[in-house]
């Protein structure tokens, strides 16, 4: 079987799979790429520089998988530089921040016309989004898995 290379993140895929499970990258969606650089390949696979244990589970149309959350954060939007692209016109080219807090998951609005709802509340600025919490970004749910240690 044949193999691809995300042009986003590095990992290896297979030629049919349509999108890469590692960063959310979309083949089909034509777009200028910007490498994430927050993955680096080593010899026991891939390594995960400056990651907390907390990870968020996505669940879009096309996808549910869970993502470990950077210490930095994670940018969501439709722009190709963003850590977690949506392909959905709804969302913004930079839609939300979210950042690791005590206690959860801090979700910043980066300027969307349409907020992030968090448990059915629209988020037009900041909230903390605590474990058992959905969020919900133009359709993509997202929340808080259990941490790795649990």
């Amino acid at each position: 079987m044949h193999t691809k290379t995300c042009p986003r993140c590095g990992q290896q895929l297979f030629d049919d799979m349509p999108i890469c499970y590692e960063c959310l990258y979309e083949f089909a969606v034509q777009d200028e790429i910007v490498p994430v650089g927050a993955y680096e390949e080593s010899e026991g696979g891939t390594v995960h520089e400056g990651v907390s244990d907390i990870r968020l589970h996505v669940a879009t149309p096309s996808v549910d998988l869970a993502l470990p959350v950077p210490e930095d954060g994670l940018v969501v939007g439709r722009g190709s530089a963003c850590d977690v692209v949506l392909h959905t016109p709804a969302v913004s080219r930079r839609h939300a921040r979210l950042e690791l807090r005590e206690g959860g998951v801090l979700v910043t609005n980066l300027g969307a016309r349409n907020p992030a709802v968090l448990q059915e509340e629209p988020v037009m600025e900041s909230a903390l989004m605590e474990k058992g919490e959905v969020l919900n970004v133009c359709g993509s749910l997202f929340w808080i898995e259990a941490d790795a240690k649990e």
